[in-house]
């Protein structure tokens, strides 16, 4: 069954891309013959309707590994039996980014595949891509200053500080108490006894 391509620009021109999400179930499992490349239909669905089901991890990675500034983007299906597919299920993932260009993912590169969903629909898409990015390639040629920000924003870099502090917090006051017992302890005739404790 076709889809009319109509739904998928009138979001565009709209400008939130979360309700793409609301057409996607709407059409899930419903196909659209592709202009090109020629024979391929694209298949409306979810990204649990795909071989990447429940690896929120993926979508993540592509969000903030792969483009120089990090684009949200919304699964709307996939293109089966893709014989140019690197991805041993033959899978190429089909999303939309927030800046609407159209994008296909396959074991670990991302295509530049369609200036807009239009242009998908209208014209075809393109593979292997406008432009292809790599794992890790938003990280290349980065200054010291951009890397700064990077480990800043971290995740996992801002758990572990945040463990730190904790621990930290937990065994000042008996380190600090300790110390106490040690000083007491200490000869103290004609002597100072200095210790410097730095907190991080």
């Amino acid at each position: 069954m076709e889809v009319p391509s109509a739904m998928f620009h009138l979001l565009e021109e709209n400008g939130d891309i979360r309700c793409v999400s609301d057409k996607v179930t709407a059409h899930c499992n419903k196909r659209i013959s592709l202009n090109k490349p020629k024979g391929y239909k694209l298949k409306i669905g979810h990204q649990d309707d795909t071989v990447y089901k429940g690896n929120k991890k993926v979508i993540e990675e592509l969000s903030k590994f792969y483009l120089k500034e990090e684009v949200k983007m919304v699964v709307i299906g996939v293109i089966d039996g893709f014989d140019e597919c690197e991805a041993e299920s033959g899978q190429l993932l089909i999303l939309v980014g927030e800046d609407w260009k159209v994008y296909a993912y396959e074991t670990e590169c991302l295509h530049l595949v369609a200036k807009s969903m239009q242009n998908l629909f209208e014209s075809g898409l393109n593979y292997p891509g406008i432009k292809t990015f790599y794992r890790g390639q938003c990280f290349e040629n980065m200054t010291p200053e951009e890397w700064s920000d990077v480990e800043r924003d971290s995740d996992e870099i801002q758990k572990k500080q945040d463990a730190h502090k904790c621990f930290l917090k937990s065994t000042e006051e008996e380190f600090l108490r300790n110390l106490e017992i040690i000083k007491r302890k200490l000869p103290t005739q004609n002597k100072k006894v200095h210790f410097c404790i730095i907190f991080y």
